[in-house]
């Protein structure tokens, strides 16, 4: 059986231009697991509207501690508070480890499915 991750990583908060920084989240989760499609959404959170990147990646293990380490380490590398996240249509939330505001839980409401 396949495993397929889904995931969101809002472009809102960025210092790079848009298209930059499409390319660099393409860039690493391809390092990391392989090729996959995306598509940019207009996500909404409790926060607002948001340009979101949503991708759809074909696993052939649902390591979910790996995977977290991952999107952790991609929190950082984009600036985001967290990722939010599927597994096999189970969501998860991974927030950088530097973010100290609430923990907030995955809500399939704010999720852009592929």
């Amino acid at each position: 059986m396949e495993n397929v991750l889904e995931l969101n990583i809002g472009l809102l908060r960025n210092t790079d231009k848009q298209e930059n920084r499409v390319v660099g989240i393409y860039n690493n989760l391809k390092k990391d697991f392989g090729n996959h499609d995306y598509r940019i959404a207009d996500g909404i959170g409790d926060w607002g509207e948001e340009r979101t990147y949503v991708a759809r990646i074909p696993l052939h293990s649902a390591n979910i501690e790996l995977i977290n380490t991952i999107l952790e380490y991609m929190c950082i590398d984009f600036q985001q508070d967290a990722i939010a996240y599927m597994i096999n249509g189970v969501g998860y939330m991974v927030f950088n480890p530097n973010y100290t505001g609430e923990r907030y839980k995955f809500n399939i409401n704010y999720f852009e499915r592929f």
